[in-house]
Parts: C-alpha cells; structure tokens; sequence
C-alpha cells in the first residue's frame, strides 16, 4: 500500500540530503538500517497501540561512532530535517542503541496519544 519508512543520511562530502533507503516494512526493519557510523534521519509510520491509529514517528539518530563534524552540526541540522518532515506525532534524539529500541519508541508513542484506559475491578 506504499512506503511505511524511510532513512536519510549524507551524500559523501556533503550536507545534501539523500534517501538511504525506504520500504514497506515496519519500524523494527527500519531501526536495523540504522548505522553505528552515520548520522541519520528515520521517519516510519507505526499503530498506536492504545488508538489503533497510524502514527508518525521521526527519529534523528547522532551515534557515537559518527564522524565528529557531522556530530557537531547534529542540533542545527536535525531541527532543518524536522522542519521539512512535518507531521509526525513523536520525536526521538537517539544516540545509542537503547535509544532506538522498539519498545521504547512504542511507549513513548502510547504515552503521546493521551489515551491510556485501564479497567479496574
């Protein structure tokens, strides 16, 4: 039914943004793609699972093992790709591994949907 995620990066030498890759699968395949080296931009729709919902997440992604001058511009350059990625309903900096976890993003999706229902007997 069409793309559910994407990752941007760097054209080599450049601050030119460029499709790294997309598809149709879900957020768990997206995180995969995620590079330990690079400073990247993912953007992937996802169920909230409170909702049942589509959600949008964006997640600028700044490792350790990323070049230092593409760390250093990192907080100007993901506030530009936010900008023009607009309408997503979550925000993720992630720096490690924890970061980009699954289960961290879908909690962070479940508690920005405002709809947290428990039944008590």
């Amino acid at each position: 039914q069409g793309i559910y995620r994407s990752i941007y990066g760097y054209a080599k030498g450049s601050n030119e943004l460029l499709v790294v890759e997309c598809g149709k699968g879900g957020l768990e395949e997206m995180i995969e793609n995620f590079d330990e080296t690079q400073v990247l931009y993912g953007f992937a729709k996802v169920i909230d699972e409170n909702t049942r919902l589509p959600k949008f997440v964006f997640i600028a992604w700044c490792p350790e093992g990323a070049a230092m001058n593409r760390r250093s511009q990192f907080n100007i350059h993901s506030r530009q790709v936010a900008q023009k990625l607009k309408g997503f309903h979550v925000e993720i900096v992630a720096r490690n591994e924890f970061d980009i976890k699954p289960e961290v993003i879908k909690k962070k999706i479940r508690d920005s949907s405002g709809a947290k229902f428990s039944i008590h007997q």
